[in-house]
């Protein structure tokens, strides 16, 4: 491949994303919204969830996390997403 030339001493890697959304058990609500609500704040302190008060189901995301690492699956980090709940590998 041409984009590889000149690097032939050089391994590619390659990274993939996945995010996701936990819902509470009424399988309506996500994850940290009010029920049958939305969020009273703007979205932008949700971002990359900075701050235990902005991070919804972080304890889901480092259970995943570490299940991954258990199972040999290559990871190298999550982070809380722009909505409230919204987690990402």
């Amino acid at each position: 491949m041409k984009a590889f030339e000149g690097f032939e001493d050089m391994e590619p890697w390659f990274g993939l994303e996945q995010e996701f959304t936990p819902f509470n058990l009424d399988t309506k609500t996500p994850l940290g919204w009010p029920e049958g609500g939305m969020p009273n704040r703007p979205q932008g302190p949700y971002y990359c969830s900075v701050g235990p008060e902005n991070n919804c189901g972080r304890a889901i995301t480092d259970a995943m996390y570490k299940a991954c690492l258990y199972a040999g699956i290559a990871i190298s980090g999550t982070n809380g997403e722009v909505m409230p709940g919204q987690q990402k590998y």
